[in-house]
């Protein structure tokens, strides 16, 4: 007996509206983009960090996420919504004061080697895998009206 469309399992269609869902909220003046990539064998996270706002923003260096290990702090689940058994995210001890400004529209990229989150053998053998991630940037100004940025990542089944 098939299911109709408006008769889909709850969960599968949370899963689908998550995906369609915008990829980043946060504060006004930044948002990061966080995407699935493979290179050489390995996947990576590529994390896109940009000045949405009209100001210059300081944001320290040190705690970008592909800086220092634990400053993206990540869920996994498989696409029955089975949550995943991450690798623990320790935040390093990082030095302060490494400020960069950020001009309007200006953005800041780099990647993390996927390893630092799911280890290869929590990867289910089929299916997509999704990341809900978190990251609290330190900013020197604006800080007023601070927040984590929060967000969705897809690793397709296709990329493993």
């Amino acid at each position: 007996m098939s299911q109709s469309a408006s008769e889909e399992m709850p969960q599968t269609h949370a899963y689908n509206r998550v995906l369609n869902a915008g990829t980043t909220s946060g504060p006004v003046n930044l948002s990061l983009r966080v995407s699935a990539t493979k290179r050489g064998g390995r996947i990576y996270l590529l994390c896109l960090l940009r000045n949405v706002s009209d100001q210059v923003i300081r944001i320290d260096g040190q705690y970008l996420p592909w800086n220092t290990s634990g400053m993206l702090t990540t869920i996994a689940f498989d696409e029955r919504g089975k949550q995943l058994r991450t690798n623990p995210s320790l935040g390093g001890l990082v030095e302060e004061g490494d400020f960069q400004e950020l001009a309007p529209g200006q953005e800041l990229m780099g990647s993390i080697d996927m390893e630092e989150f799911l280890n290869v053998n929590e990867r289910p053998s089929t299916g997509d895998v999704l990341f809900r991630w978190v990251y609290l940037p330190r900013l020197e100004y604006p800080a007023i009206g601070q927040r984590a940025l929060t967000g969705t990542t897809l690793l397709p089944e296709r990329l493993r």
